[in-house]
């Protein structure tokens, strides 16, 4: 089974929920990603970079399984998806999110739509936002409004590329709390931190340490042998 075939399977119905498929040699029950990593006998070798290229692989199906929930098969979500899709997960109560989907909504004219490789763009962004909050600190430190370029700036300095136009434009207006056309930053900062907590944060050299790959390779092999 290929990779994208058995992350789509996977991703579908949640790595908790996989399915039991075959019996070892000695008599183990095997998972669909025991067998994918290991072989049928659990004796094959997994490398860093398959591990690190399934990661990626596994984020990009769950952010194309999101981005399709909300395109209903169209190329491009909406500007209210979009933020929807960022407020989804947060603590904010009913009202709080019904008035920013409000806000966004009433402030979007003529919206040409966010695509797949913006949407994933956007969340590659956050896998960097350790980055981004120190290039970010003297705003903190000085408690100064934070603009879109200012923004823009501190995001090439600390992950060397830029959000499109629009998508900045929107993230502006979802989280400009006073309607200043400034950034909240400590309400942004926290729903990009609650967005990660969930699992979202893709595998890069950086982040994914040869250290936690071994760890990964025995946690794994010792939870499989309880199915």
């Amino acid at each position: 089974m290929s990779d994208k075939r058995m992350l789509r399977r996977q991703a579908s119905k949640g790595v908790s929920n996989t399915n039991i498929n075959s019996k070892n040699e000695d008599g183990e029950i095997n998972t669909t990603l025991l067998l994918h990593f290991f072989g049928k006998n659990g004796r094959d070798t997994l490398n860093f970079t398959e591990f690190k290229r399934f990661m990626e692989n596994f984020q990009t199906e769950l952010l194309e399984i999101e981005f399709t929930e909300f395109s209903h098969g169209f190329k491009t979500i909406s500007d209210l998806d979009f933020a929807e899709i960022l407020l989804r997960y947060t603590d904010f109560d009913h009202d709080t999110k019904k008035n920013i989907l409000k806000k966004v909504k009433k402030t979007t004219i003529q919206s040409r739509g966010i695509t797949f490789e913006q949407f994933k763009c956007f969340f590659a962004f956050l896998n960097n936002l350790e980055e981004f909050s120190i290039a970010m600190r003297f705003h903190q430190l000085s408690n100064k409004p934070i603009s879109q370029a200012e923004f823009q700036r501190a995001l090439k300095i600390s992950t060397g590329f830029e959000l499109e136009p629009n998508i900045m434009g929107l993230v502006f207006r979802i989280f400009d709390t006073d309607g200043d056309q400034h950034l909240s930053y400590d309400e942004f900062m926290a729903v990009m931190k609650d967005r990660l907590s969930r699992g979202f944060q893709a595998s890069t050299d950086n982040e994914v340490s040869k250290s936690s790959f071994e760890q990964f390779k025995h946690c794994f092999r010792e939870r499989a042998k309880e199915y």
